[in-house]
């Protein structure tokens, strides 16, 4: 009886202890919790935001009546912030409760229009932006979402920052049917705006094809960097288009007709696609080409939209010895000689009618 009476006595004083343990584990977790602050809240939401998140958790230690302040504060102020009094309709609150632990999840909504927003990006310089802008358009993102700096880039620039990015995103297979984009009131030195790009197909075959140009641009540029040409590589991408691309007479006339005789696949057909997949296209397949050759071959290149002699127009400048040079290949297929065509200067730009948009004569990147 007596070991008996002893082994029950070891039991309970190890149960007590081990029960003391858990507590004190417990009050150290209660003391490692945050208090609720409706200011950690929102900065939390911006960062998210930043992200392009809108979902995340927040646990703290629970005390009567916390959750009716949660949410009633963070109701009240969940459109504080410059960027949530921009992009959110609402935040919905959840709890789950455990003892005297409240664990807490928001979640963001955007307004309707804004939905399939992705991050958010603070860029401080024009550069920067068109090379996010064409990030977006080879990743198909509905929505580019931009913070910029309040003067930095005027709101004229925007739109032709995003035509430059497109007319010149030349591994894209389809050209972009509309662009759009919204600038918010700035607001303590900033400013948001929000871009769309519209496409004549869905995701999963804008994708497809894309891969296909690539591919196609990939054999081309081997081809070429290991055939033997007198006047370097630019005159063997120069070449190789002339001989495998052919000018399309009914797109260019359904294109002179207006966009609604534009169809989708008129659409890819006017990007590099045409000119290195289906070997028949106009202008803008043809300078596209000629820059995604240049660029598989490592050789500076940029696509210029402007006129010619009064038309709309695409073609190609370049730099040699510091110089900047200008190709048209659609010219050169169509009958004009290659001294007007090829490498031609500043000088025989402005006599043979070229005029560029304001916004591409600042040179090749």
């Amino acid at each position: 009886m007596r070991k008996i009476y002893l082994t029950d006595i070891l039991l309970f004083l190890l149960l007590a202890c081990s029960l003391t343990g858990c507590s004190k584990t417990d009050a150290a977790r209660k003391e490692t919790l945050p208090t609720f602050s409706c200011q950690l809240v929102l900065d939390t939401m911006e960062q998210a935001l930043r992200k392009g998140e809108t979902e995340f958790q927040m646990v703290y230690t629970y005390t009567p009546g916390l959750k009716e302040k949660i949410t009633k504060t963070v109701k009240e102020h969940f459109q504080d912030r410059y960027l949530m009094q921009c992009l959110l309709k609402d935040v919905s609150i959840k709890y789950n409760q455990t003892r005297d632990v409240l664990a807490v999840d928001y979640k963001m909504s955007y307004i309707d229009a804004y939905e399939g927003c992705k991050a958010v990006y603070t860029i401080n310089n024009i550069e920067d932006l068109e090379d996010l802008f064409t990030e977006g358009y080879l990743k198909h993102w509905k929505i580019t979402a931009v913070l910029l700096k309040e003067n930095t880039i005027s709101d004229a620039q925007i739109f032709d920052c995003m035509n430059s990015a497109e007319v010149n995103c030349s591994l894209m297979a389809y050209e972009a049917t509309e662009l759009t984009y919204s600038i918010f009131p700035p607001r303590n030195g900033e400013k948001l705006i929000l871009t769309w790009a519209s496409f004549p197909a869905d995701e999963e075959v804008l994708q497809a094809r894309q891969d296909e140009l690539y591919q196609a641009a990939v054999n081309a540029a081997s081809h070429i960097s290991q055939a033997e040409n007198s006047g370097g590589l630019y005159k063997a991408v120069y070449d190789f288009l002339l001989e495998h691309v052919e000018y399309d007479e009914t797109l260019s006339q359904a294109t002179l007709m207006g966009p609604e005789y534009v169809t989708a696949d008129m659409h890819r057909q006017r990007s590099a696609y045409g000119a290195l997949v289906d070997r028949k296209t106009v202008c803008t397949g043809y300078a596209r080409a000629f820059q995604a050759l240049c660029g598989q071959l490592g050789l500076p290149c940029y696509t210029l939209l402007g006129e010619y002699n009064g038309t709309k127009h695409c073609w190609n400048a370049v730099y040699i010895d510091g110089e900047r040079r200008y190709i048209d290949c659609t010219l050169a297929d169509t009958g004009t000689p290659e001294v007007d065509t090829f490498l031609f200067d500043e000088e025989q730009k402005k006599a043979l009618g070229y005029v560029e948009d304001e916004y591409f004569g600042d040179g090749v990147k």
